[in-house]
Parts: structure tokens; sequence; C-alpha cells
């Protein structure tokens, strides 16, 4: 009986320590000019779980504490989500017919996808600050 108090009362510890480490992510998003980008979504993702933070006007961005959890320690591949606008342009007096359709980047295209982002960062429980930079989108592609 002592054994399967004892197995027991280390599991509840366990479990409670397990749940207990990670953190949540703050920072800021901004262009390589200093100016913020001003919307879309931060997302940090290890392959197993995906936390994602929205992007405040002044860039601000947290995430990590999704129905209480923080963000597991792990390595996480980092990458913008909302960066890309795709806008109907309409042609006649009231707008009858579409006459086309244009995509607008924001950011690179490149920090839009985890595996070309580049960007990466190490939840180890400590560091709880992870400030990004990125090139904007140079031109308007239209499709």
């Amino acid at each position: 009986m002592k054994h399967i108090l004892l197995t027991i009362i280390f599991s509840v510890a366990f479990t409670l320590i397990g749940c207990s480490s990670g953190t949540k992510i703050t920072g800021t998003v901004k262009f390589s000019d200093g100016s913020p980008v001003s919307f879309g979504y931060v997302a940090f993702d290890n392959g197993k779980y995906c936390f994602v933070g929205a992007i405040k006007a002044d860039g601000a961005y947290s995430t990590g504490l999704v129905g209480g959890k923080k963000i597991p320690i792990g390595v996480y591949k980092v990458y913008l989500q909302g960066m890309v606008e795709t806008k109907e342009v309409f042609g006649g007096p009231n707008g009858e017919y579409i006459l086309s359709s244009e995509t607008i980047y924001h950011v690179a295209p490149k920090y839009c996808l985890p595996d070309t982002s580049g960007l990466t960062f190490t939840v180890d429980g400590k560091t709880k600050a992870f400030d990004i930079k990125v090139e904007r989108y140079a031109a308007t592609a239209r499709k």
C-alpha cells in the first residue's frame, strides 16, 4: 500500500512539474526600417504544437497561454500568418463584374511559411521575449 501511495504522489508531482515548464512569449514584429508590422499573427510551431499570437497595431504580440497552457520547452519554427491580402478589382460603373484579383504581400513571402522563414526560437522556460525583424515585400504581384 505504501508503494502505491508513493507512486501516486510521484506521478502527480511529475505531472505538475511537466505542466508548469514552458513559458509565455512576448515581443515585437518590425520591418527592417524599424516601423511596426501592424497586423497578422506570429506562429510558433514545433511540428507537434502550434501557438499563435495576434500582432497589435504597435507591432507587439503575445502567445503561449492557450487554455491556460504555456508553450512547452523545445525548439520552434517561427513564421507570420495573415500577411497576404487578395483584393478583387471590379469593373463597370456599378461594379457588376470582376476584372481581376490582386494579391498584396505585406512582408516578404518567405516569412509566411515555417520552413522558409529562417526564424527559430528555443523555449527554455527562462527567455520570454523574442523580437522579430522582417523585410517588406517589394512589389504587388497580380494574378
